[in-house]
């Protein structure tokens, strides 16, 4: 028999969460910051260091043909005066001593380019069990604590019954003294995906316009697209969610998000139609409720990419169509105004 957990604070498990998630953040900073390190490194070897040596080599090539000209000028033109030519051999010298360190330096650099590609292989194998896990495992984990979140929120509101019919009387007295302190209750919103599910039209209401999106500054990325992303901005197939054509939009696009949403069990994407280059027309916020959007953020298509690559396919849908997640799931897929092509 299974035993029930001692759920003591549920703001223990808010803080949990939210912590959970920082390290994600962290970790992945981590490793791009890394990442960034060995490419540079890499072509500090393979561009810089190597183009560098070759040209000395080609210049003091040069050096040492001149030296070995004046040497053997200087030997025909040797005379009694003047029987031996010091000069001319010390430069010789010189310059050849010159050229091997040139060619040595530029043998090195190809051996710790071979070791380093090598090296960087094997760190990239060894890490990417982690970036899985923080990409997709704590994800799914913050997901799940909201959901036990909202769960135990929803039992700790719950009023316990009664019996007493003294006590049954006084709570209609008592909603009627509410109402005349302070008018009558407001109405509570159905969070339930059923009732987010009758509230598409207010969802698509509540998206931030154009101009609303074009004055958001881009959150700034300081590290390279992985290569494996890049499928995307090449117009490969993903799996489709639906039997439509897909709209592909660029890793540089926009994309807009309300704060906190990507931490919540019930979350809704949806794209506009918009003319504005470099713009996606897509939108991600929190499902739960339908106010207006004011917390926002615009990132590139590419940080969604790497944070939530289960989006993707929702994410070649073109404008005018609206998804609603519950969780990992989809519950509805709407297409102007509200149909709901979702029947799985």
């Amino acid at each position: 028999m299974r035993q029930g957990a001692r759920v003591k604070s549920i703001d223990g498990m808010a803080d949990f969460k939210v912590r959970l998630i920082e390290f994600a953040e962290l970790g992945r900073s981590a490793i791009s910051e890394a990442d960034s390190e060995v490419l540079r490194v890499q072509n500090w070897l393979q561009h810089e260091q190597r183009l560098y040596w070759e040209r000395a080599i080609r210049k003091r090539k040069e050096k040492v043909a001149s030296a070995q000209a004046d040497l053997f000028r200087a030997q025909l033109a040797a005379t009694d005066e003047r029987p031996d030519c010091t000069d001319e051999k010390r430069a010789l010298r010189k310059a050849q001593e010159r050229l091997d360190e040139a060619e040595g330096k530029l043998r090195s650099v190809k051996k710790w380019t071979a070791l380093l590609d090598r090296e960087g292989m094997l760190y990239k194998a060894q890490v990417q069990s982690l970036s899985t896990f923080l990409d997709g495992d704590i994800p799914r984990a913050a997901v799940r604590l909201e959901r036990m979140i909202e769960t135990l929120e929803e039992y700790v509101a719950m009023a316990p019954p009664t019996t007493d019919p003294d006590l049954a009387g006084s709570g209609a007295s008592g909603a009627s003294g509410a109402s005349r302190r302070g008018g009558p209750p407001k109405p509570v919103p159905d969070t339930s995906i059923h009732g987010i599910l009758k509230s598409v039209v207010a969802l698509r209401a509540s998206m931030p316009d154009d101009d609303v999106r074009q004055t958001l500054e881009v959150v700034p990325i300081e590290t390279d697209i992985p290569g494996e992303l890049r499928v995307a901005e090449d117009q490969q197939p993903v799996p489709g969610l639906l039997d439509v054509p897909p709209s592909y939009a660029g890793l540089s696009d926009r994309i807009v998000v309300e704060a906190g949403a990507l931490a919540k069990s019930r979350i809704w994407l949806a794209r506009r139609a918009t003319q504005r280059p470099g713009d996606s027309g897509w939108f991600i916020g929190d499902a739960t409720h339908a106010d207006a959007r004011t917390n926002l953020a615009a990132h590139r298509m590419s940080v969604l990419f790497r944070s939530r690559p289960d989006l993707r396919s929702i994410l070649a849908l073109p404008a005018g169509y609206l998804v609603v997640l519950d969780g990992s799931d989809v519950a509805g897929v709407f297409v102007d105004p509200d149909v709901n092509l979702w029947s799985r």
